[in-house]
């Protein structure tokens, strides 16, 4: 099955109506360590319209829990 995972993809926080709010959202996303993509930065954070996202390879970050 692991060659058909890509990427996980997560809010930053997870919390009840968050898809639903106003609020500007913030997401994390997982992709393979050897993955090397074409528009986006890895491990810093990209500022969209609607929206912040995280793109990371690391997966202990990504998995560990916020402090």
């Amino acid at each position: 099955m692991t060659k058909n995972l890509y990427r996980f993809s997560t809010p930053l926080n997870s919390e009840s109506g968050y898809e639903t709010s106003n609020k500007r959202k913030t997401y994390v996303e997982l992709y393979p360590s050897n993955y090397n993509p074409n528009k986006y930065t890895l491990n810093q954070k990209l500022e969209w319209k609607h929206r912040d996202m995280y793109f990371l390879t690391n997966d202990e970050t990504f998995w560990s829990k916020l402090q």
